[in-house]
């Protein structure tokens, strides 16, 4: 987090935010995590959300779903914090857009990924082919509100898979 602040959120805009989104559920770091929080107003802390690798597709939908109750945007962009974003670049672009009404889900999209039928990562519940879907992968994508809220709002009734992205 440390090396995105002094990096990356200098090429914000000014009507952009950036928001580390951290589970506490287990944490061992809760009084760190509160002092950083308290330090640099960028942290959302998840009470019930286990922060793992293991759980990331967990801690990934539980972050859209506080966006959409909590926060004012028109655009969501979940990044790794390994990744390195031209922030600037696109917000320009998503400035461009012709229609907000219009959902959008802007990534790096692929739909060669076969699902893992054996070890760690097996993906048991998806059996609709022999490839997943084609889907953002990598170190990032961009949601619109609208679909923000969908993925929110159906939530309960979405199966979760290993790979976050999926």
């Amino acid at each position: 987090r440390g090396t995105i602040r002094k990096t990356w959120k200098q090429f914000l805009p000014q009507d952009a935010a950036l928001r580390f989104v951290v589970g506490m559920l287990d944490s061992d770091a809760a009084g760190n995590l509160l002092q950083e929080s308290e330090n640099f107003n960028d942290l959302t802390l998840l009470a019930n959300v286990k922060d793992s690798y293991e759980g990331l597709s967990e801690k990934v939908l539980a972050a859209f779903c506080w966006a959409w109750r909590h926060w004012t945007f028109r655009y969501l962009m979940k990044a790794d914090d390994d990744s390195f974003a031209r922030v600037d670049v696109l917000a320009e672009e998503l400035r461009s857009r012709h229609s907000e009404s219009l959902p959008l889900y802007w990534g790096f999209f692929d739909g060669r990924q076969t699902p893992k039928r054996r070890g760690k990562w097996k993906e048991a519940d998806y059996k609709l082919c022999d490839r997943f879907l084609p889907y953002a992968k990598g170190g990032g994508y961009v949601l619109s509100k609208q679909l923000v809220g969908y993925l929110a709002c159906t939530a309960g009734g979405l199966l979760r898979f290993e790979s976050e992205d999926t």
